[in-house]
């Protein structure tokens, strides 16, 4: 589980806020259900569990999806309404990548080759 005190050592964390661009949303939802499988860690965030529930229902129990519904990883993170994908490599963080309308189909496919099982 994905804790203050993590071990970061090579990881990737999703966070995907529900009260964003719908486009980027849907895509990134339908990207976690492909992935469940992956080495990505998936953190759906929202302060209202209904909502998260009806986007987000049969993600609920998989084993890389996490529930926010503190909205704490939006707010200690500073996040805007877009899902951004943290890159964790060595015990650092190495990249933040905020998906956009313009870029979230790229970010997906480069996302999804850095996150399968070898």
């Amino acid at each position: 589980m994905l804790t203050k005190n993590s071990n970061l050592e090579n990881r990737i964390v999703f966070v995907i806020p529900l009260d964003g661009d719908v486009g980027c949303m849907t895509k990134s939802l339908e990207f976690a259900k492909e992935a469940s499988d992956s080495e990505c860690e998936f953190i759906i965030t929202d302060d209202k569990f209904f909502k998260i529930k009806m986007f987000a229902g049969k993600l609920i129990g998989q084993r890389n999806i996490f529930i926010d519904t503190t909205v704490v990883f939006k707010s200690k993170l500073r996040m805007s309404n877009v899902p951004k994908i943290f890159y964790c490599q060595n015990g650092k963080l190495e990249n933040v990548v905020k998906l956009t309308p313009e870029n979230v189909d790229n970010e997906l496919i480069k996302l999804r080759k850095k996150a399968k099982k070898e």
